[in-house]
């Protein structure tokens, strides 16, 4: 019986929670976008590097 009631109790949402957490994913959108591109390229940066190097060490 208490199970049940946490459940209940736990299904209630307040909106005004959910229109914040809105907000909150509005105002870092940009930054989550310059964050993965930013990311991206560091990952395409170092793989480049890596190559080259591997080039150089073996000689070819």
């Amino acid at each position: 019986m208490a199970q049940r009631r946490n459940s209940d109790y736990g299904s209630q949402v307040d909106p005004s929670i959910v229109v914040s957490a809105e907000r909150l994913s509005d105002s870092h959108a940009g930054f989550r976008i310059r964050f993965f591109l930013g990311l991206l390229t560091f990952l395409v940066g170092l793989t480049g590097f890596l190559i080259v190097l591997a080039i150089a060490i073996t000689g070819s």
